[in-house]
């Protein structure tokens, strides 16, 4: 680790005690409780879990599997142009899509198996994060709850989670610190 160790602490520690973060990941098995960047990053802490696909086809099998919709962006759907400035209500309009598949749209901010969630799908990746829908920046035991709810859902799709999600000490997982699972 490159940062003062204490002082990485008082900010990883700083929302949640070492104890409540370590219950929270003994109690789950494919989310992590990522801390955010801070500062002006504008992010927040989330549990995470990404899973790993290879083409559209898998993409839409594993979206099959969960029973998570993958929808197409309408034909006739608005789309930003690089390099234009738009206020805030017009690019409001323009839906999200996937970059590598333009034809289908965002899952984004959705609800699964009645867990409020965010679904992305990046190039060979996509992520399903969790956070307080009362604060975005927060996660709490509703949180925790949600994700626990959400896990045997998941578990067909065990052998395509990529772990850790975030690969960083900003990330509470094995790999990062093993005390809190050993």
């Amino acid at each position: 680790m490159s940062r003062v160790p204490e002082r990485w602490y008082e900010y990883l520690y700083e929302r949640h005690s070492r104890a409540e973060l370590a219950e929270w990941a003994r109690s789950l098995h494919y989310f992590r409780y990522c801390r955010a960047a801070g500062g002006h990053a504008n992010d927040g802490d989330e549990l995470k879990v990404v899973f790993r696909h290879g083409s559209e086809a898998e993409l839409r099998r594993q979206f099959e599997t969960l029973g998570i919709p993958l929808l197409d962006m309408p034909r006739d759907a608005p789309r930003p142009v690089a390099g234009v400035s738009y206020r805030g209500d017009v690019w409001a309009k323009f839906l999200p899509f996937v970059s590598h598949l333009p034809h289908i749209r965002q899952p984004s901010h959705m609800e699964f198996d009645g867990v409020a969630c965010h679904v992305w799908i990046d190039a060979e990746k996509w992520a399903i994060s969790i956070t307080d829908s009362d604060d975005s920046y927060e996660v709490t035991q509703r949180c925790v709850d949600g994700a626990r709810r959400l896990e045997p859902r998941l578990q067909p799709l065990a052998h395509d989670i990529v772990d850790p999600p975030q690969d960083n000490d900003h990330c509470i997982c094995p790999k990062f610190y093993p005390d809190i699972w050993y």
